[in-house]
């Protein structure tokens, strides 16, 4: 499991103007695709009962709202109505960190991760990237 070797499905996220589909599908939006099959995977069931929480997921650049409510096991678009942790990161440091391309720690002790609400679930962040299938 893990999305280290995770395919994204992106069309033209990129800084040139010229481009018809820029931002057609955000990167991020194929990482929570992926983690809404993993979530929603009997296999996972374990790993979904481990972080038990509501993560409220503030992507900007471009701008983006999840939420991942492990609590009922659902992936959505949107704001939650009660998170326990609330995380705003660009979506570039967001995708590093769900690839496994940056470490949680310290992206969060150089600023790159702002959280709100419960450390605990912070800390259980590196399992999230289980919950994708490759």
């Amino acid at each position: 499991m893990g999305i280290s070797k995770f395919n994204f499905y992106y069309l033209g996220h990129d800084t040139n103007p010229k481009l018809e589909n820029k931002h057609t599908y955000p990167m991020s939006q194929a990482i929570f695709d992926q983690i809404a099959v993993g979530v929603a995977d009997p296999a996972n069931a374990a790993i979904v009962k481990k972080i038990n929480g509501i993560f409220q997921f503030n992507l900007n650049d471009p701008a983006a709202e999840w939420v991942l409510d492990l609590k009922a096991g659902k992936v959505a678009k949107g704001k939650a109505p009660k998170a326990d942790v609330t995380l705003t990161m660009k979506e570039s440091d967001f995708i590093a960190l769900m690839t496994g391309k940056a470490n949680g720690q310290q992206m969060f002790m150089s600023g790159k991760i702002k959280f709100k609400g419960n450390m605990g679930l912070v800390m259980k962040l590196g399992d999230l990237q289980k919950l994708a299938p490759q």
